[in-house]
């Protein structure tokens, strides 16, 4: 197999990986420390077996991104730091970083199911791929068990079970990775293995048994151990190699859509359009109960009751946020859109959770805020939702006219 680069990343500011406690009896998730400065360093890995020793030997201060850089070890800082002109560095985003030109690693995040029914395990998944795709038979790949699995406590009581489950492949082009994620999510929805599931505020989110949010060249996969507090124990499970080649991945897109981006997968799978045309009344349900919880909250906390309510259909129907509207900054803590807006610089560039969903998909850095140095209005754009903006400082408008609804 010809060697194919990974990034290895290491947080120097804390653990680059989810911590756990045990509280009363019940084991406690503490997400893993934001990336504020660390290094990055591009590694040449021979195959999968040599893959899998290398995520055996990370630490909790390291993660993997499966795109790289221009530069074989550098420095990772902010946005914010390199604005000001911080030196020898890169930002972990789309603009430094890039997939290898040649063979990558294709990952795939398997998801535990959301019902409460059993995880996937690694041969039933497999089988299904061999069902579904007449070239995953040929393929290497390497199934290993998500680094917050099976965790113990003192007495030997299982705390966290087998959980999501990752899948490693090879692809001949990494650029073509993307398109290969697109063909796999149609083939799994094509065979019926498709769901719509609603986020609290009642937005509809295409899911099935892979997560279709992961192949970026800059997206980490938190590979390293986890941190496990006093009374708390992990059982190491191997990974499982299945030997084989890369994969075609120019032959693998054209049995699938195409190269074409999600969006306009989304819109043109006849598959996905059915679904949310069956689950539009529930979404139209869910909406309306998150608005009416957020209206009381407001009018307890002493908002008018006019207002509160015209604010939050504004955020819906015309993603316009008013000048009151809280927004939940990563490193900024809470801050108004009127504070923002008094100094735009201070926060540009900074990770936030959707304003009008702040829980969606538990991810505090959904969303960015752009100030835009005054070259254009500034605003947030979230990639929830199937990505949207959102507009700041706007009047709330007068949703009671004809042509709004919520």
């Amino acid at each position: 197999m010809t060697a194919f680069a990974i990034t290895i990343i290491r947080n120097t500011k804390g653990p680059l990986t989810k911590s756990f406690t045990l509280q009363d009896g019940q084991l406690k998730k503490t997400a893993a420390a934001d990336l504020v400065e660390g290094v990055a360093t591009q590694v040449k890995v021979k195959d999968l077996g040599h893959f899998a020793a290398i995520l055996e030997g990370l630490d909790s201060h390291e993660a993997i991104a499966f795109g790289v850089s221009r530069f074989t070890k550098t420095r990772i800082v902010t946005q914010n730091a390199l604005q000001r002109g911080v030196c020898g560095a890169v930002c972990r985003d789309r603009a430094h970083f890039f997939w290898p030109k040649g063979p990558a690693v294709f990952m795939l995040d398997i998801d535990r199911p959301k019902d409460g029914s059993a995880p996937i395990r690694a041969k039933n998944f497999d089988d299904m791929m061999r069902r579904l795709l007449p070239w995953w038979s040929s393929c290497a790949r390497m199934y290993r068990p998500s680094a917050s699995a099976f965790i113990y406590d003192a007495e030997g009581n299982e705390l966290a079970g087998p959980g999501s489950l990752r899948c490693y492949l090879i692809a001949d082009k990494g650029e073509n990775i993307p398109f290969l994620g697109i063909a796999i999510l149609d083939a799994l929805w094509k065979a019926g293995a498709g769901r719509i599931d609603f986020s609290a505020s009642g937005s509809m989110l295409v899911r099935c048994p892979v997560d279709g949010a992961v192949w970026q060249p800059e997206r980490l996969d938190f590979a390293g151990p986890v941190v496990l507090g006093p009374g708390l124990a992990k059982k190491s499970v191997s990974a499982a190699i299945i030997e084989g080649g890369v994969i075609d991945t120019e032959a693998a897109i054209a049995g699938g859509p195409g190269k074409v981006t999600t969006a306009v997968w989304l819109r043109a799978s006849l598959e996905i359009r059915q679904a949310k045309h069956n689950a539009k009344p529930e979404e139209k349900r869910l909406r309306k109960l998150y608005i009416a919880d957020r209206i009381r909250e407001e009018v307890a906390a002493g908002v008018d009751e006019q207002h509160a309510r015209q604010k939050w259909r504004a955020a819906f129907s015309t993603n316009t946020l008013s000048a009151d509207f809280r927004l939940h900054f990563l490193n900024m803590g809470t801050a108004t859109v009127a504070d923002v807006l008094a100094n735009p610089p201070r926060f540009d560039f900074e990770r936030l959770a959707d304003p009008a969903d702040p829980t969606y998909a538990d991810d505090p850095r959904i969303a960015v805020f752009f100030a835009n140095g005054g070259k254009a209005r500034p605003h947030i754009f979230s990639h929830a939702h199937g990505g949207c903006k959102y507009v700041l400082g706007d009047p709330v408008p007068d949703l009671n006219r004809k042509g709004h609804t919520a």
